[in-house]
């Protein structure tokens, strides 16, 4: 009679993703793996549980992240005429938060005192909002509300200002080089004479003046 002989399948050598473990949001990333036996092609996939959000071609294993924070993420290495089917433990792959990019106060850097003056930037990375602030080291004196970045002077003279733009999904926060805005001292109004133009000789008479700004004697 015939004989039959089942010649069975060999299990594949361990498989692992090789690529780094972690990487800066904004890079590019693409996992790459080790091991496995035989000719069956690899494929990626995401596995749940991580922190952060990506997607990845399941055949190139290029990963699109959207939000920073742990990645997890397998590779599977087909079967092939010999070997079965295998997969990767699970990878984790730390996506760190990126530095912005360079953020500007770029309103005037001089006023007049008691004229309007609101701040206004340009520049860093991702949605934080922007917040302003005074900072020590002016000849003048001032408060600015952070929100708005409206000046209110009190004191002419210099006054540093700072912008803050906050950390998001993404990115680090960020804060601007100190500016120097130079506060001109404002002209007075014109000063009016209103004590009488006429007395009698003899009669005591001491002058007296309205409007004019100021402390100045």
């Amino acid at each position: 009679d015939a004989f039959t002989l089942t010649v069975n399948k060999l299990n594949q050598s361990a498989l692992s993703i090789s690529s780094g473990s972690s990487v800066m949001y904004g890079s590019s990333y693409t996992a790459e793996t080790s091991g496995g036996s035989g000719t069956g092609a690899v494929t990626f996939a995401l596995v749940p549980g991580g922190t952060g959000e990506a997607t990845i071609n399941s055949a190139t294993g290029m990963l699109t992240i959207t939000k920073a924070g742990t990645i997890k993420l397998k590779a599977l290495k087909a079967e092939d005429d010999h070997y079965l089917e295998t997969s990767s433990p699970t990878f984790t792959l730390t996506v760190h938060k990126a530095d912005q990019a360079d953020l500007f106060i770029t309103s005037s850097n001089e006023m007049v005192f008691e004229e309007a003056y609101t701040a206004s930037a340009t520049g860093g990375s991702g949605t934080g909002g922007l917040s302003y602030a005074v900072v020590s080291g002016g000849s003048g004196a001032a408060a600015i509300n952070e929100d708005t970045g409206a000046l209110t002077v009190t004191h002419a003279g210099t006054i540093l200002i700072k912008v803050t733009r906050a950390g998001d999904n993404n990115w680090l926060q960020k804060v601007s080089e100190p500016v120097e805005i130079t506060v001109h001292k404002a002209q007075q109004a014109p000063i009016a004479f209103t004590s009488g133009s006429s007395i009698v000789y003899g009669q005591a008479y001491t002058v007296k003046a309205a409007c004019g700004k100021g402390t100045g004697a």
